[in-house]
């Protein structure tokens, strides 16, 4: 191949490289906004535990259950309902969740990473908190009415 030719084609591939990697930041962009506006509309921190049914019983001084409510209360109830009622997101009432997450490690992996229209927290929330809203979700929201 001539000088001329080589230098041509190295162009192209350049523009290609360059082009790919304009397309997968943009993508990279949208899906980072796309997630932003679903949190903000949908769970990005609407407040306190007041809505949210408190542990009773032997449960009701149960710290981890505690922590878990204001969790919940602050990320997940503007989707899943103070009560655990559902909305955009499911409900916590109709068995389906010891369906979809038959170990409480299913659940919090689920809740970390996300899926679909479902954020992941894990990189908002410590490990702890995850563990303590999915015990409160299990132990609390699967009983409330």
């Amino acid at each position: 191949m001539a000088a001329d030719q080589l230098a041509e084609r190295d162009t192209r591939v350049s523009t290609q490289r360059a082009t790919r990697g304009t397309v997968t930041t943009a993508r990279g962009r949208i899906a980072a906004l796309t997630s932003a506006l679903l949190l903000a509309s949908c769970g990005g921190g609407s407040g306190g535990a007041t809505g949210s049914p408190a542990p009773t019983g032997a449960q009701a001084h149960d710290a981890t259950l505690l922590a878990g409510r204001n969790v919940f209360s602050a990320d997940c109830a503007s989707c899943h309902g103070a009560r655990g009622q559902g909305g955009v997101g499911p409900t916590f009432h109709d068995g389906r969740l010891q369906r979809d997450f038959p170990s409480a490690e299913d659940q919090v992996s689920f809740v970390s990473r996300g899926k679909g229209l479902m954020p992941g927290f894990g990189g908002m929330v410590t490990r702890r908190q995850l563990e303590a809203v999915v015990a409160y979700e299990r132990q609390v929201l699967t009983h409330a009415r």
